[in-house]
């Protein structure tokens, strides 16, 4: 097929009376260079199935579905999705959804999971039969998602293998420059969820980026930073200039890679509980972890092993919340979780 030309974005958008919509985070990055080096990056192969969580005007998209078995791009921009619509209708590996992401009650959009779930199952492990929209009319308004807490993990590949299921999983991986707006979510989304991504590739602001990798101590270290060093192993691959994107954003950005790890998810114990706690701990992340579990309500005598945990990890037991190592917090949050703890 007849490959398309990578138009003159801003011309092409004024042209459609389309204008970035700033409360998207909608910076589109153009530099045919980096998307190169964003894809070669992720070493796609045709068994993998991919997740772009921001179509844009598909420059990235059309690089992934000429390198990856599926893909499974996401548009909520109405204008947007129509111009990936007519550039991308030729390739036939490629599912371009009409819809936000991620659902309101939190996951991924129900519509979403379904065509991921589809692909990484589909026996032949090869492209999919042709190409495909899901326009945001069919996407249930009602009920938009599924929360995941409520669902169970699907099997690993080599489980299924091991009770002799024909079912051949094909690996997912997400591959996106996010929208600025929405970067936080979807990686916590990704790394909590149900869906098992073999990595994650995408470009984000610095600043995030900078979060998400944070250590103790530090100021950017947060509920998000302590998630993903739970649940994953983390790199900063390269930092990006304002000039590699357009409209040019004020802040600089980086390629992030994130790999999770099923040991790590399977040591951080109850994932959902985990959330939920640290979430009401770093609201008070100066504060003294002590006075903080104390205002939340919780158990007297699982405060006192709580301290005894940092303690025995060589941080006093009135230690602040934004020092203490993501391993102590998980242990920590575990021991309400065993008593039946929740926050008030």
């Amino acid at each position: 097929m007849e490959k398309p030309s990578d138009l003159p974005l801003a011309d092409e958008l004024r042209r459609r009376g389309i204008r970035p919509n700033r409360k998207l985070g909608q910076n589109f990055m153009v530099d045919r260079q980096m998307l190169d080096f964003l894809v070669r990056s992720a070493c796609l192969s045709q068994h993998d199935v991919v997740l772009e969580v921001g179509t844009g005007a598909g420059f990235l998209t059309q690089r992934l579905c000429e390198e990856a078995g599926e893909v499974i791009s996401v548009e909520i921009d109405s204008g947007l999705f129509d111009l990936s619509r007519e550039r991308l209708g030729g390739y036939e590996n490629l599912v371009l959804i009409h819809a936000d992401a991620l659902a309101k009650d939190g996951g991924w959009n129900g519509t979403v999971k379904s065509a991921i779930k589809a692909a990484v199952t589909h026996a032949s492990g090869g492209v999919g039969e042709r190409f495909q929209t899901i326009e945001r009319s069919a996407v249930p308004g009602s009920r938009p998602g599924v929360d995941m807490a409520s669902e169970e993990r699907p099997d690993r590949p080599d489980d299924a293998r091991r009770v002799g299921s024909t079912v051949d999983f094909r690996p997912l991986k997400m591959v996106a420059n996010l929208p600025y707006s929405i970067a936080t979510a979807v990686v916590q989304t990704a790394l909590a969820g149900s869906l098992e991504f073999a990595d994650l590739w995408f470009t984000c602001q610095k600043e995030v980026a900078e979060r998400l990798s944070a250590r103790p101590g530090s100021e950017n270290y947060g509920f998000i930073s302590v998630l993903v060093a739970l649940l994953a192993d983390i790199h900063i691959v390269r930092r990006l200039p304002a000039t590699v994107f357009w409209p040019r954003p004020k802040v600089e950005s980086a390629i992030v890679e994130i790999v999770p790890s099923a040991a790590k998810r399977q040591a951080a114990g109850d994932v959902e509980y985990l959330k939920v706690f640290l979430s009401r701990v770093f609201t008070q992340r100066r504060k003294r972890l002590v006075s903080v579990l104390k205002a939340m309500g919780l158990d007297e005598r699982s405060i006192l092993e709580a301290g005894e945990i940092l303690d025995r990890r060589g941080a006093p037991p009135a230690e602040r919340v934004f020092r203490i190592t993501p391993e102590a917090l998980a242990r920590i949050a575990e021991c309400f979780a065993n008593e039946g703890g929740r926050p008030q």
